[in-house]
This record gives C-alpha cells, structure tokens and sequence, in this order.
C-alpha cells in the first residue's frame, strides 16, 4: 500500500470510532461521574446544564443522591448525549429507541407504565433504559449503585 492510500485508510479507521463516546461502567460510573461521588464535586465537573423541557433535571446526566448528597443514580439523556454509550463492547448509539436499546442489552424487563413513563431492567438490574411519558422520543439510560 502506497503513502497516500495509507493515509485514506487510516482516515476512514479513525473517522469510524468516536471519541465522545460515554462509557458506563455498571455499579460504578457513568461518564465522568462516578456513583457515590459527592454532590460538589460532580457540581465541579461543570456539564450538567439544566434541561430545556423539565427544570428539576439536567443534560446530559441527571445525577440523583441520597440524604448524604452522595450519588446513588445517574441517568443520561440519549437526546442530548454527546456521543454514543459504550458498556464493556456493547454501544448503544445516541439516536436508539427505547425498543433498540432495549434489543441492544438483550435481556431487559419492561416495568409496568407509570404517570412518567416506562422503565425496563436490564443486564441483571445493573442498567435500566426508560422512556418518558412527556416527551416519548426521549431515551434515558441509567446506572445505579
């Protein structure tokens, strides 16, 4: 192989994978922020923006915390998630569907619907992937400790 077809090669190798991609690692993180981090220091990372639709949430993470202000649960929006979601090999693209993602994970356990939506369990508990009843296009995925 030539220099210049090197190169196109290379390109098109590159191109392919990104870099924004958002790992989760379950029981452990999501992202940059790890579950059981405190409040101010995920606060310090300075990403979480406050969502367009609903103001008590924030994008791309809504981070939740118990009494202590220590994280017990993260959850992304795929709507505004800047890169795919990599669990282990597994990637879950930014543009899936609730059906998709759920399909992705293999073995997931749908909740019964709600006033907020559907949430469905999956990867033995570690990971759950909801939809929303307000905005039905919007996918979360969630990391839990």
């Amino acid at each position: 192989m030539n220099i210049a077809a090197t190169i196109i090669w290379m390109s098109a190798v590159f191109a392919s994978v990104s870099t924004n991609d958002i790992e989760l690692v379950p029981k452990t993180s999501f992202g940059p922020i790890k579950l059981g981090a405190k409040k101010a220091d995920v606060d310090a990372l300075g990403i979480l923006k406050t969502h367009p639709q609903y103001s008590a949430m924030t994008i791309p993470f809504t981070v939740y915390y118990d009494a202590a202000g220590t994280a017990t649960r993260i959850q992304l929006t795929l709507k505004y998630a800047p890169g795919d979601v990599k669990i282990g090999s597994l990637v879950i693209p930014r543009t899936a569907t609730f059906d998709e993602a759920k399909r992705l994970l293999g073995d997931c356990k749908d909740g019964p619907p709600t006033h907020g939506g559907t949430t469905s369990t999956c990867r033995n508990g570690d990971v759950k992937v909801s939809i929303g009843s307000g905005s039905p296009t919007e996918i979360w995925i969630e990391a839990t400790r």
